[in-house]
């Protein structure tokens, strides 16, 4: 959408920074809804929210490329974000659900990994190639419904009947039950805050002088503040309405659900994975949108063009996602994610030296560092995935993945808002609009640097994941135990 956005404003003879909320309405919904609908999928079945979200996407993309003005436009881009939001958790939630073995499952979580790089990749490309052909915006949008529709297709019979494969009798009047007893005052607390931190952070972009900007950002970090504090502290609350005799209230508040529950916050790695899939959606995307955008405004290339010399960097992407399939035992998962913050921080270095690059930049600083940053995040994510999703209870792997991808985007909010602050209009001499560019590549440098720390001093390496925890601890006999796994206080026991 971003090489589109030009195509936009033409076909609906409107403002460039008017045409950007087709970009941003979806990104408010599927950050603010990810983690919910994660949540959801935990309760009513995350096949089920899969193929609902599936078929809803494919229509709402056939509906944004039928619709004659901006206005219905930018709200089915938003509906479209809402569906996009049901079906990343739940995507990464089904294939511990499909296959017991860890291993294969971690394989699999790199291979959906995989895919979501090489569409992300292609779309950009796909996107530059409509932005210069007669159907425009459409065409991608017209592409994207079919493919949504041939998935739902071709995933119906395999994942619909997955209730006998996981063994889950629950009736749909239990799982309605269930959904009623969400905390729906807390999920409307971190629903709001994502969305107010998204929309300050994107006016924000435009400028931060605007009341709007700030203003919707400060009030984003205050609900989500609010949130946290409340999910963490959530047993104590029910004990002080206990204490106070509201004994009404706290009927209704300690059957409740919460959006992420305690043995979710409590994972080893939860909060470290949490701050550098920030972190690393940070340092990626800044690095891409460097690439492009000095393509674009410096080197004067057309859209094609810009988007074909991101080649490397999704290239790399796929490739190092494949590196626990094809090597799966080279790396643990904390060494993995060590070494791809190790690699987007060199290719952070690199990318520092853009001012003193006057000729063929691509090959002697793009190219490199493309490849370096495209390296790095995508060993990160599989590796990641391991320790979140992986170690996450079976009923909890959709919020917990929920969760990762909402601040993911708030790492891309974050980094489009930054760069775009700095950039500007683009607008003044070729030196000054260099000094800028060197300006953002601080950014990088920063973000990568602190999720290279981050990474070496906080994350823990698990020996077994917490739903294998659960199974040994319900078995009555102890021996059995023992005889399965060795001993129970050396495989059981966590670095």
């Amino acid at each position: 959408m971003v090489a589109l956005n030009e195509d936009i404003q033409k076909q609906f003879s409107i403002s460039y920074t008017k045409a950007t909320w087709g970009l941003t309405s979806y990104a408010i919904t599927f950050a603010g809804f990810i983690a919910f609908f994660g949540r959801l999928g935990d309760i009513a079945g995350n096949h089920y929210l899969f193929i609902l979200s599936t078929v809803m996407f494919s229509i709402f993309s056939l509906l944004c490329a039928t619709v004659p003005n901006f206005e219905a436009f930018a709200v089915f881009r938003a509906f479209q974000g809402i569906a996009g939001a049901g079906i990343v958790p739940s995507s990464y939630a089904l294939l511990p659900m499909l296959f017991d073995d860890p291993e294969v499952t971690a394989k699999l979580l790199s291979v959906l990994s995989i895919v979501f790089a090489a569409f992300f990749g292609i779309g950009f490309i796909l996107g530059g190639a409509f932005a210069m052909s007669t159907e425009g915006y459409k065409g991608l949008f017209y592409l994207v419904f079919a493919a949504m529709l041939l998935i739902f297709i071709s995933t119906y019979w395999l994942v619909w009947p997955l209730d006998k494969k996981i063994g889950n009798n629950t009736t749909w009047e239990e799982k309605r039950k269930q959904i009623r007893s969400l905390d729906y005052p807390g999920s409307f607390l971190f629903i709001a805050g994502s969305i107010f931190i998204v929309v300050g952070l994107t006016e924000g972009g435009e400028s931060w002088k605007k009341a709007v900007s700030y203003v919707c950002f400060i009030v984003g970090i205050v609900l989500m503040t609010i949130f946290f504090v409340y999910n963490i502290w959530f047993d104590k609350f029910i004990r002080v309405l206990q204490n106070q005799n509201l004994m009404r209230l706290h009927g209704f508040m300690s059957t409740r659900q919460i959006l992420i529950p305690q043995k979710v916050m409590k994972l080893h790695n939860f909060w470290p994975s949490m701050i550098t899939c920030f972190l690393n959606y940070c340092c990626f995307l800044s690095t891409f949108y460097i690439i492009n955008q000095y393509s674009l405004f410096e080197d004067e290339n057309s859209s094609i063009i810009a988007a074909v010399k991101l080649i490397p960097v999704v290239v790399a992407l796929v490739i190092s996602n494949g590196v626990p399939i094809f090597i799966p035992k080279c790396l643990n998962p904390k060494e993995g994610i060590i070494l791809g913050f190790f690699l987007m921080f060199a290719s952070s270095l690199i990318l520092i030296q853009i001012k003193e690059i006057q000729t063929v930049i691509f090959w002697k600083l793009f190219f490199v560092t493309g490849l370096l940053c495209g390296l790095g995040s995508g060993l990160y994510f599989p590796f990641m995935l391991r320790l979140t999703v992986g170690e996450a209870p079976m009923e909890y792997k959709g919020i917990t993945s929920g969760v990762m991808q909402t601040f993911g985007q708030f790492g891309s909010e974050v980094t489009f808002s930054v760069l775009a602050s700095i950039l500007g209009e683009l607008s003044g001499t070729k030196e000054e609009i260099k000094n800028r560019f060197q300006n953002t590549t601080y950014f990088t440098l920063a973000v990568s640097a602190l999720g290279l720390l981050i990474s070496i001093f906080c994350f823990r390496q698990p020996k077994v994941i917490c739903h294998d925890l659960e199974v040994f601890s319900s078995e009555s006999d102890t021996e059995k135990v023992e005889k399965e796994t060795g001993t129970i206080e050396g495989d059981l026991n966590f670095k």
